[in-house]
């Protein structure tokens, strides 16, 4: 049986950290592969593994990028670096045995440690990329040639859709390591707490809050709403806020006068219960790898209303099972709410659609199916080296 090393960044308030703990929930029961869990920090992904005997650790190994601070943070964040590395690596020694570790699994392209493990023992790294933010300009990164990087210490890369896998590869990643697997999610078992024809229009939109997710094109679309609309439209944000973006939108907010239309809810635990309280659920991100939480909405038989930008178009069919908007195009969007708006039997039968879709091309089981079979593939291709 292998033993997989399960890197992961952060808890499971995020969806990277979703995603992880779902993971980590198949891995202990399927009894496939063992196990052995390592945190960037303590939190309640190590607290599941506690409850249930799987081995974990929360070490300090440093991240990708640097997360704040400008020149002086990016520069700390430098400097420290080889001392994190070198320190987490034999702290991790005195633990566990190198020498059983089949395969390194780096959950997401915030952390590297993975990578560093990979060149000091020369045991084969998976690692799962997650978003854009590593080349694309919204992580700060702190590695010089990153995708040289990325190839010389990987042994496969998992995208989680196709338009990711395909803009790596633009990147100068190399094509044959690239392995595109959708992620998976939970069936959720759905019940409206609504119904269609009520005269307010509820709305969800579920992210962080800063400015690459969009919220901001919420704000703008719902304040060029014809009144009779506006006045019937209620709009609730879910997520952690990054504190000067929340700022902004808060002053767009009165400005627009939409103080009626629009409210933050804060950090979301149990996202099904909370989305079955709304009729359309909008993703106004401006790059997502994948977006779970447009999966979220799905399954719970929301309508869908998307900017169609990085992997969307390959979850939602415009007019098929959601709608589809021009990315900054506020006045479209405007317009997708108020058609939803004068058409209840429009909102269900998209929403329909996307329940069955859903459950059809993301569940969990095939996510962690393939990625065993990721698993199988290095195992079986290091095995016939070593014997020849």
């Amino acid at each position: 049986m292998n033993k997989i090393l399960f890197l992961v960044e952060t808890d499971s308030m995020t969806g990277s950290g979703k995603c992880a703990l779902e993971l980590i929930q198949q891995y202990h029961t399927s009894k496939i592969c063992n196990l052995i869990v390592l945190s960037q920090y303590a939190n309640d992904i190590n607290a599941y593994c506690n409850k249930n005997s799987i081995e974990n650790y929360a070490i300090h190994f440093p991240l990708t990028h640097c997360k704040g601070g400008k020149k002086i943070g990016r520069l700390i964040a430098i400097t420290a670096r080889p001392f994190l590395n070198v320190l987490s690596y034999l702290k991790l020694k005195r633990k566990i045995d190198f020498s059983s570790i089949s395969i390194i699994h780096s959950n997401t392209s915030a952390i590297d440690f993975g990578a560093y493990l990979h060149k000091k023992t020369g045991i084969p790294h998976i690692w799962h990329f997650r978003e854009f933010s590593a080349f694309n300009g919204a992580f700060n990164m702190i590695i010089k040639d990153y995708a040289n990087y990325v190839n010389c210490f990987s042994t496969k890369i998992i995208t989680v859709s196709k338009c990711l896998a395909t803009f790596l590869i633009n990147q100068g990643i190399t094509p044959d390591k690239v392995i595109p697997i959708y992620d998976g999610i939970p069936q959720i078992s759905f019940t409206h707490q609504i119904f269609y024809e009520d005269r307010i229009m509820r709305i969800v939109c579920i992210g962080h809050i800063y400015k690459e997710k969009g919220q901001d094109s919420i704000v703008q679309a719902i304040s060029i709403l014809p009144n009779e609309i506006k006045k019937n439209i209620v709009c609730d944000i879910y997520g952690p806020w990054d504190s000067e973006f929340k700022k902004e939108l808060n002053s767009l907010i009165t400005n627009l006068n939409v103080q009626d239309n629009i409210h933050f809810k804060g950090p979301i635990q149990n996202v099904p219960e909370v989305l079955r309280n709304y009729h359309i659920g909008i993703q106004p991100s401006h790059a997502e790898g994948f977006s779970r939480v447009t999966v979220e909405y799905m399954q719970s038989q929301l309508c869908v209303i998307a900017a169609k930008e990085g992997a969307i178009p390959e979850l939602v069919q415009d007019g098929i099972n959601g709608l589809l908007y021009t990315d900054y195009d506020y006045q479209e969007l405007a317009n997708l709410i108020e058609k939803c708006f004068y058409n209840r039997n429009l909102i269900k039968e998209l929403g329909i659609r996307a329940r069955i879709d859903a459950l059809k091309k993301f569940c969990i089981e095939n996510n962690f199916t393939k990625i065993i079979d990721v698993y199988e593939e290095i195992c079986s291709s290091k095995n016939t080296v070593s014997t020849k």
